[in-house]
């Protein structure tokens, strides 16, 4: 599903995932997709975790994981530096409890459980068929995120 929604997109790809980093081992040539969508003109974002944000530290702890959070968002911010022309990006530590991903008119939300990794979480799909209704308010939380958040180098 993955692999066909990007291919679908044709103008805007924004992906605000904690760390995101599930696409650079679940998708395959996503580095190809993303290089070819950023080259055709496509609004390709990625709205990360801080870093150095205190709610990256409690998830750590709460997760306990080898591969922390800090870890899997750097492994993402490693990855998009091989895209060029490279995609937007932002970090905030304000979306640490949903996962927004956009796809022109398809939209995935994870939320996220308490005590689980994000890949254990339930993820919903949404299309968008009418104005105003519930895809518009997902996709108006991911703008607001973004013109909050930090922009990176």
């Amino acid at each position: 599903m993955w692999a066909d929604l990007l291919s679908r997109a044709r103008k805007r790809i924004w992906l605000a995932g904690y760390t995101s980093y599930f696409l650079w081992t679940e998708v395959p040539g996503i580095r190809e997709v993303l290089r070819a969508k950023t080259s055709g003109g496509v609004d390709v974002r990625f709205l990360l975790g801080d870093t150095d944000s205190r709610t990256t530290t409690t998830r750590e702890q709460v997760e306990a994981s080898v591969l922390s959070v800090s870890t899997r968002i750097g492994l993402t911010m490693s990855e998009l530096k091989w895209i060029d022309p490279r995609p937007a990006v932002r970090v905030t530590d304000r979306h640490i409890a949903m996962s927004v991903w956009l796809f022109d008119d398809d939209l995935l939300v994870a939320t996220h459980l308490a005590d689980r990794l994000g890949h254990a979480s339930p993820t919903l799909h949404l299309r968008r068929r009418d104005p105003n209704g519930i895809f518009d308010q997902f996709a108006a939380h991911i703008e607001y995120l973004w013109d909050a958040a930090e922009r990176t180098q």
